[in-house]
């Protein structure tokens, strides 16, 4: 069974006009007793490194549509947006423990 948690971080539209792109440092999930806790960092507009998880990928949420995904990638890699949306209002990543 693959767990898949999903997280979003959140930036106010004020923090887009000022040039305040920087996301959260570092995120820890919490893994089941039976899997080792996994890791992802610099998670930002653009990428996310995945440090320990099997696998994980960046994704942004454009505004009054959909999220558009980058690839996933496993240890050690960083899943990178392709391009960028001038309309995006939120970034986050998903992982697979």
């Amino acid at each position: 069974m693959v767990l898949k948690l999903r997280v979003i971080g959140l930036v106010a539209a004020v923090a887009l006009s000022t040039g305040a792109l920087s996301g959260i440092g570092s995120v820890i999930t919490a893994a089941p007793a039976s899997a080792a806790s996994c890791t992802v960092t610099h998670l930002g507009w653009w990428s996310v490194k995945n440090s320990t998880c099997s696998s994980a990928r960046h994704f942004n949420v454009i505004k009054g549509t959909s999220y558009k995904y980058a690839v996933w990638v496993g240890k050690g890699g960083t899943s990178s947006q392709t391009a960028c949306w001038s309309n995006a209002t939120t970034y986050g990543f998903d992982v697979k423990i």
